[in-house]
């Protein structure tokens, strides 16, 4: 196979802007760390205090991968970070197909309940479940059990009463982080 060297000038041609919305948009979730809904930012340390950051964001579905990075680098350079590795932007179902989103919130309905599915799926929307995978039925995942609970209280708060329909699934297969990277992997959560 042969190697290509690429110049800026090779690919950056087709956005030669970015879109300072988006910026501005992740630049503002940057200081919110309660945030529930997309984007889902995941921070890694690796050594020498440098960070690779994961932006999942079904924002990015009409974005070229450099203007995702782009965009990236740009709301974290507006806080004064300047230490950032590498930085990905992916939309959910490109992080759940790459396995870094493994555990799913679903609502688990019986006959007897007297919540609605489309009800559940109303709240979902509103917690920033993704519509990339079927636009009329929300998908929630996470790349931790601990952000799925947290968003099942929140669930729980928008919907009184639905405590005990709310399940996590964890999905099988994907690639397991840890042994991808070097052993100095560690997640910053």
């Amino acid at each position: 196979m042969s190697r290509i060297s690429l110049t800026k000038a090779s690919y950056s041609s087709s956005f030669s802007r970015i879109n300072h919305n988006l910026v501005e948009e992740l630049s503002q979730q940057l200081i919110d760390e309660n945030q529930v809904a997309q984007p889902l930012i995941y921070e890694y340390e690796l050594r020498g205090g440098l960070l690779r950051v994961i932006v999942v964001w079904d924002q990015w579905l009409s974005i070229h991968l450099e203007e995702r990075t782009a965009i990236i680098l740009a709301a974290y350079k507006s806080h004064g970070h300047e230490n950032i590795a590498l930085a990905s932007g992916l939309t959910v179902p490109e992080a759940v197909a790459l396995g870094l989103l493994q555990f799913r919130v679903i609502p688990a309905l019986r006959k007897s309940d007297r919540i609605s599915p489309e009800t559940c799926w109303e709240t979902m929307k509103s917690l920033g479940a993704s519509l990339l995978f079927d636009e009329n039925k929300p998908e929630l995942y996470f790349a931790t059990r601990e952000e799925a609970e947290q968003t099942i209280v929140e669930l729980v708060k928008l919907l009184p009463g639905s405590d005990e329909i709310w399940t996590i699934v964890q999905e099988a297969g994907g690639m397991v982080r840890e042994d991808v990277l070097e052993p100095y992997f560690e997640t910053a959560y």
